[in-house]
């Protein structure tokens, strides 16, 4: 079941499918934390690895997406 998600949440939530829509793979940890699709500033910048992991694990724990721990762009939108 999926929980409703913050603002914030929600803004990465969306990156991750622009990102894959317009690239055919999903981001890196890094490539989030920069927030640019195609050239654009999609998100603001995030300098952290670690904030951008804390989203990313918040979207699992609520049945957004699925990723695969130690493995790069290992994330599937569910």
């Amino acid at each position: 079941m999926r929980a409703g998600l913050t603002p914030k949440q929600q803004q990465v939530f969306n990156f991750l499918r622009l990102f894959h829509k317009v690239n055919g793979y999903y981001p890196s940890v890094r490539e989030i934390g920069r927030g640019v699709v195609d050239g654009q500033q999609v998100l603001p910048e995030r300098s952290s690895p670690t904030s951008v992991q804390r989203y990313l694990d918040v979207l699992q724990e609520r049945g957004w997406i699925e990723k695969m721990p130690g493995r790069a762009r290992s994330l599937t939108i569910l």
